[in-house]
């Protein structure tokens, strides 16, 4: 099982490069060791990047599963949060938790 959980913490740790073309940098990582595993990844939107470059990204790496999975659903978290009239707050990140089910949860800190 140990083996099991540090092959899936390294198998998406090694997407980090990948996902950062998207505009979005992982910045924390926290696994959830239970049944079933799990890991909740932080993520900064650090730039607005084109979807033909996104596009392009996901055709390069159409083997890698998670990696779609992982920008898809940062695409319609941040599809989500330009919909939003937050007034006195900002999209400040997301975390997302990679298990079953997955499950993303959108961050805003006020604005001063």
């Amino acid at each position: 099982m140990r083996k099991k959980i540090t092959g899936f913490v390294n198998d998406i740790l090694g997407l980090a490069p990948l996902i950062e073309v998207t505009g979005f940098n992982m910045k924390d990582v926290s696994v959830d060791v239970g049944i079933p595993p799990g890991m909740t990844i932080s993520f900064v939107k650090e730039k607005d990047v084109d979807a033909e470059t996104i596009n392009q990204l996901l055709e390069e790496n159409k083997d890698k599963e998670m990696l779609k999975l992982i920008v898809r659903a940062l695409l319609k978290a941040d599809a989500l949060q330009k919909g939003m009239n937050m007034s006195h707050y900002k999209f400040s990140g997301l975390s997302m938790k990679i298990g079953l089910p997955p499950d993303i949860s959108l961050k805003f800190a006020r604005a001063i």
